[in-house]
């Protein structure tokens, strides 16, 4: 499936480029605007050069959901760190990958989620990722760990729960009521 990437000049209202890339599902500018990255519904994501259109790099490792033959490994959400060096992406198998932006590297796997990934976002200083999946919960990592540093659960739309990897917790007045001790 084709998709094309149109940039835009907000001010002028004119067209800056088109980007034929295939199958986007999620976007996002670098820091400094240079390069966007395009995750697609087949689980790639693909570097651009904002000035000239071209790909720069692709970054293959998203899956589908376990193996479910009723989805496809689609990346929802996508994250640059603020220094751009590093990227982050959200995908339907539930895992969130960090990405080196100028080797096209892997460099680590958060699993945690027990539903899709639906979003994903950088601290302001780029030492920690939250992550938000439709199972529910988000999850908090540190940029450099693979285990969780929290996992906050919304039980409705008032009422949470955050729960750390050794146990400790915190929660909404009402949510303390349901607990059981």
């Amino acid at each position: 499936e084709s998709s094309t990437v149109i940039l835009w000049n907000v001010v002028s209202g004119r067209q800056i480029r088109s980007i034929n890339a295939s199958n986007v599902t999620s976007l996002a500018f670098s820091p400094n605007g240079r390069t966007i990255v395009t995750g697609g519904g087949d689980g790639t994501l693909k570097l651009w050069n904002v000035a000239t259109g071209k790909r720069l790099r692709s970054f293959a490792g998203h899956s589908d959901w376990h193996g479910s033959p009723f989805s496809g490994p689609e990346v929802y959400s996508i994250a640059f760190s603020p220094d751009g060096k590093t990227f982050v992406s959200a995908n339907s198998d539930s895992t969130i990958k960090l990405w080196d932006t100028g080797t096209g590297e892997l460099q680590r796997t958060f699993a945690g989620h027990t539903s899709e990934a639906r979003s994903v976002v950088f601290s302001p200083k780029g030492k920690v990722i939250l992550s938000g999946s439709l199972d529910g919960t988000m999850k908090l990592w540190r940029a450099n760990k693979d285990e969780p540093l929290a996992t906050l659960i919304a039980l409705d739309k008032t009422d949470w729960v955050v729960v750390t990897p050794d146990g400790r917790f915190d929660a909404s007045t009402a949510a303390e009521k349901l607990l059981q001790f």
